[in-house]
Formats: C-alpha cells, sequence, structure tokens
C-alpha cells in the first residue's frame, strides 16, 4: 500500500513536532505549590535537596488562582448594584377633557388612560396600581412618578412634547 504525498509530509511534520515539543528545554517548568508554602522550603547545605519545615502543610492538589488584593474583592462585593426595574408602559399620547389632562399608557397591546382627578370608571389616578407591581404615584403636568411595589423604587418618566394644552 502506498501513502498520498501529501499524508506522508504531514505525518512527517507531525513527528517533528511531537519530537520538537518534548524536547524543548527552555521553558521554565510551572511551580505547582502555593507561594506561602514556597516561602518556607529550604535549601541544605551541598545536598541539594529541599527540606520543608514541620509547620508547612503541603497542598498535593493545588489549583492555580490569580493572586488579587483583597481590598478590590471586597469593594466589589459591597458595591453591588441592584438591578433597576423596565417600566413596561410607553407614553403614547395625551388629551385634555373638561380642563384634566389625560395622559395614555400602552404596551402595544394594552392602553392605560391616567388623569390626575378624573373620579369616572376607566381612569388610573395617583396611588392606584397601574399594572401588576407598578402603582402611580405622581401625575404631573411634564412627568409622571410610577413606584415598583417589591423594592420600592421610584422611578420618574418624562412627557416630553405633551406637556403643553392644545389651542381651541
Amino acid at each position: 500500500m502506498k501513502l498520498p504525498r501529501y499524508l506522508i509530509i504531514m505525518l512527517v511534520v507531525t513527528v517533528a513536532l511531537v519530537l520538537w515539543s518534548q524536547l524543548d528545554v527552555t521553558e521554565e517548568p510551572e511551580q505547582f505549590y502555593n507561594v506561602a508554602t514556597s516561602q518556607k522550603i529550604k535549601k541544605t547545605n551541598k545536598t541539594g535537596i529541599r527540606k520543608i519545615q514541620d509547620d508547612v502543610i503541603v497542598d498535593l492538589f493545588p489549583v492555580l488562582q490569580k493572586n488579587q488584593p483583597e481590598k478590590t474583592e471586597n469593594k466589589s462585593l459591597d458595591t453591588v448594584k441592584k438591578i433597576e426595574p423596565v417600566f413596561p408602559l410607553q407614553v403614547v399620547g395625551a388629551w385634555w377633557e373638561k380642563g384634566q389632562k389625560v395622559v395614555i399608557l400602552s404596551d402595544g397591546e394594552l392602553n392605560i388612560l391616567l388623569c390626575k382627578n378624573c373620579k369616572t370608571r376607566g381612569y388610573t389616578t395617583p396611588g392606584k396600581e397601574i399594572i401588576s407591581s407598578w402603582k402611580l404615584v405622581a401625575l404631573a403636568d411634564d412627568h409622571l412618578v410610577v413606584e415598583w411595589q417589591p423594592e420600592k423604587i421610584l422611578k420618574r418618566i418624562e412627557l416630553g412634547d405633551l406637556t403643553s394644552k392644545p389651542a381651541q
């Protein structure tokens, strides 16, 4: 059986790379003992045999870890940011009815009407729940304030161009 030339070349290159990786002595061997342990290891006089002090515990299965200062770890644990919830509705419009401003919130399917002093049915007034876990706190001329009830986080939503009353 005769092998094709490209297979013979690949076999020779592979054997050469394996031999080169096994015989390469330019790299220093990795140190598998801990830094704390390595400081307590002493060489004996002329024999070159290493002697470990009695109070040192040698870790037979060390885990290689990056040495990081403890201060940065403590800071990162202390400054864990709370995830701010995203308000699921958007302000899509407003109109004035009997001198009262009515703001429309929508998510594309559900439309909710917000009014400051409307007493008719179908309007959400400050202090009432808009959707589950979101409550309307305040409705001003240029913004509205909602509260995420599980964490009591207030969120201000600007009304943008919907602040001015239309001319009659």
